[in-house]
C-alpha cells in the first residue's frame, strides 16, 4: 500500500457517518466534538473498539507484565513488538503464522507497531485473537 492509498483510506474512514445516540455525523466530526486524538481514536477503531469507546476512553499506557519489564531494554510493552536490532529508535512488529515468523514492519511509533499487530491477529485468529489494549 502506497501511502497515497494509505491517506485515501484514512480519509474514507474518517468522512463515514456513524449515529451515536439520536445524532449522526462523520468520524472526523465526532473526534472533533469530543476533543479526541485522531491518530487514537483511529488505532482502537482497527483494534476492534467501538466508536463511543474508542472517543470516550482516556488515554492511559498499556498494562505491563512484570516478565516484560525484566526483560531486554529492546522489549516493548506490547505483543508481538520490538526495538528493531539495527536501528534501535524504529520499532519492529512481526507475527507467527503456522510456526514462521512475519514481518509485518516497523514504525517510529510503538503504539502504530502494536496496530499493526492487532490488524494481523485480528486477520490470523477473527474474533478470538489476543490484541493490543491501545
Amino acid at each position: 500500500m502506497s501511502a497515497r492509498d494509505a491517506h485515501e483510506a484514512v480519509n474514507t474512514i474518517l468522512s463515514h457517518e456513524c449515529q451515536l445516540g439520536d445524532r449522526k455525523q462523520s468520524i472526523r466530526e465526532w473526534i472533533v466534538e469530543y476533543g479526541a486524538d485522531q491518530g487514537v481514536v483511529l488505532l482502537r477503531l482497527t483494534a476492534g473498539w467501538s466508536l463511543r469507546r474508542a472517543l470516550e476512553e482516556p488515554l492511559r499506557d498499556a498494562p505491563i507484565s512484570p516478565r516484560r519489564v525484566r526483560g531486554k531494554p529492546r522489549s516493548s510493552r506490547f505483543l508481538g513488538v520490538t526495538r528493531h536490532g539495527s536501528r534501535k529508535h524504529r520499532w519492529y512488529a512481526r507475527i507467527s503464522k503456522q510456526g514462521k515468523l512475519i514481518d509485518l514492519g516497523t514504525s517510529e511509533n510503538e503504539m502504530i507497531a502494536a496496530s499493526l499487530y492487532n490488524i494481523a491477529s485480528r486477520n490470523r485468529d477473527g474474533i478470538a485473537a489476543r490484541v493490543n489494549l491501545i
